[in-house]
């Protein structure tokens, strides 16, 4: 009698199969790692912003009103030397438009009065700045 070994043609597919299965999963995995990665890394940079900001308005308290801007992502550059306390905020809010377009190309930011204080929201990739808690390319933090 005649002994056959080696593998069939069927259990050739399975194994491919499942070895494709496999590799898509692990794809896949690294997909979703490396947008978790990318949304930390945004999410460090909008905190960085969101505290310069808060810096700069500390240290022009009296004004603090006036640095409510619902689009900073569409403001002209200004510049001025001595500044006053008014040309102090058109040149901090300046700033921080320039900073926002270098760190995201496509991001809006907000600062907006949040009950007695200021908040100041971040948003990436499209996102808006309306809904932030429900968002998650957004940020949003206290100010003052």
């Amino acid at each position: 009698m005649l002994r056959k070994s080696g593998f069939s043609l069927i259990e050739l597919l399975v194994a491919l199969l499942l070895i494709s299965i496999t590799l898509l999963g692990t794809a896949r995995l690294q997909m979703a790692a490396q947008q978790q990665l990318d949304r930390g890394f945004y999410t460090a940079q909008a905190l960085a912003l969101i505290e310069e900001a808060s810096r700069r308005i500390y240290l022009n308290y009296d004004q603090r009103n006036a640095y409510q801007v619902n689009d900073l992502s569409n403001l002209s550059s200004v510049t001025c030397n001595p500044c006053s306390p008014q040309e102090l905020v058109r040149l901090d809010l300046s700033h921080l438009s320039e900073n926002l377009h270098t760190l995201f190309p496509s991001a809006n930011a907000s600062i907006r009065r949040c009950e007695n204080t200021l908040c100041m929201s971040v948003a990436w990739f499209g996102a808006g700045t309306e809904h932030c808690d429900q968002e998650q390319d957004c940020i949003e933090r206290f100010l003052l």
